[in-house]
């Protein structure tokens, strides 16, 4: 009777060394991996942001609400903005320790707010600040004159100490998250701060729940089905590491740089739902490159290739300039979005691709209409509802670009939503 029993006793054991040892060393694998490629994409974001003391010493003495308008930070957003598009990233920002130089210090009754005791004294400042919008949106500022500044917590007290990067569960009055580190320097070479890259810690919950699941119902069929599942999970933990680093350059074009089919058609996805959830418009752009067949025939395909992507590059330009972004919609076409443009704005945008072109004097001999290279230009803006699908934007969009090509090309033709009546 008693060795009847020996197989329960031995599911048991592995119900318990699974519980006590293979979950956490899940949830540590799992935590290291994901902290690891945060890491790394801090350290990259880091080595593109160059500061010089003057930039520094012009953001230092500005409250909150000035630094989010400056143009440094509204830059340092934006290109964050494009990679929280493709993650659960919510912050990306510079902390500077600035020790007993912070004049703040925490109050009674702001213990929770800033995890300490009253009369702790702040001492960081965020330099730079970006936060993806529906995050900007929701949250409450009880303490704005306190809202660059912060604590170093011994974890990072010794990443600072270090300059080297790292990363670490931290949480604060705005959440929990897992954030990454990677040392900051101005552009003359001198330690300035550590950029931080905040990745929300539900989602990371929510996905580590997903593999523990995995984990445990092999459970209920045998031990050795669990010690294969265990093997299988450690084999997807790692595939997932490898997913995480590919994840951005897979929304790459490789030829131009810019966004490609697939990320700037997920960006416009994402951009109709926020438009949709906060009432606001969308504009769309399509470009096509005119007689792109007969440049490529006759200059060749690596002449083709290098007019592509001095377009692309005026394109991304232009984009930044309006909090805007480019993708590579086709071989010639390209696609520009943008959110809450002035209305009219997107008829002189399209005014001013057609300029910029021109002015990059790219010769193109064997046009019909020009001798330097030209564009075609559809825009349309339009506001979500229940009756106007995403669809019917790129519909729209693609009419006005067929127009422009239809009246002869090198023009942009304009899309206007029709005026509702009142009442």
């Amino acid at each position: 009777m008693k060795r009847a029993w020996w197989p329960f006793w031995l599911w048991l054991l592995c119900v318990f060394l699974i519980l006590v040892w293979g979950r956490p060393l899940v949830r540590h694998e799992f935590e290291r991996s994901l902290g690891e490629s945060m890491m790394a994409l801090a350290a990259g974001t880091a080595r593109q942001l160059a500061l010089g003391r003057e930039q520094v010493a012009e953001l230092l003495p500005l409250d909150y609400a000035a630094l989010r308008q400056h143009p440094l930070n509204r830059e340092f957003e934006r290109d964050a903005r494009e990679l929280m598009a493709l993650a659960d990233i919510r912050y990306i920002y510079v902390e500077v320790d600035l020790g007993p130089a912070v004049p703040f210090r925490v109050e009674p009754g702001e213990e929770k707010v800033f995890n300490a005791a009253a009369g702790t004294p702040l001492n960081i400042l965020y330099l730079l600040d970006a936060v993806t919008e529906e995050e900007a949106a929701r949250q409450e500022r009880p303490f704005p004159e306190k809202e660059r500044y912060g604590l170093l917590g011994e974890r990072n007290r010794v990443l600072f100490a270090g300059r080297q990067p790292g990363w670490l569960v931290s949480e604060d009055r705005w959440g929990k998250y897992l954030t990454a580190y990677a040392p900051l320097y101005l552009s003359d070479g001198d330690f300035l701060g550590m950029l931080g890259v905040d990745y929300d810690y539900g989602s990371y919950r929510r996905a580590l729940l997903l593999y523990e699941s995995v984990l445990l119902l092999p459970l209920l069929l045998s031990g050795g089905v669990l010690l294969f599942q265990l093997f299988q999970l450690k084999s997807s933990i790692r595939a997932e590491k490898q997913a995480r680093g590919e994840a951005l350059q897979a929304y790459r074009d490789t030829l131009t740089g810019i966004w490609n089919r697939r990320g700037i058609w997920r960006l416009l996805e994402r951009q109709w739902r926020l438009a949709r959830a906060h009432h606001h418009g969308v504009t769309l752009l399509l470009v096509d490159v005119d007689y792109f067949k007969e440049y490529n025939d006759n200059y060749g395909h690596p002449a083709g290739d290098r007019m592509l992507r001095a377009v692309a590059g005026m394109l991304a330009e232009l984009a930044g300039e309006y909090q805007g972004v480019v993708g590579r919609y086709g071989g010639d076409e390209f696609m520009l979005l943008f959110a809450n443009l002035i209305p009219g704005e997107e008829d002189k945008l399209g005014q001013e691709i057609l300029v910029r072109c021109h002015t990059l004097a790219i010769p193109h001999a064997f046009s019909p209409i020009s001798d330097r290279q030209t564009l075609s230009v559809g825009a349309v803006t339009l506001a979500p509802g229940q009756e106007v699908a995403m669809d019917t934007l790129v519909e729209l969009a693609d009419r006005a670009l067929y127009q422009a090509k239809r009246h002869g090309r090198n023009r942009a033709c304009c899309h206007q939503e029709p005026k509702r009546r009142a009442g």
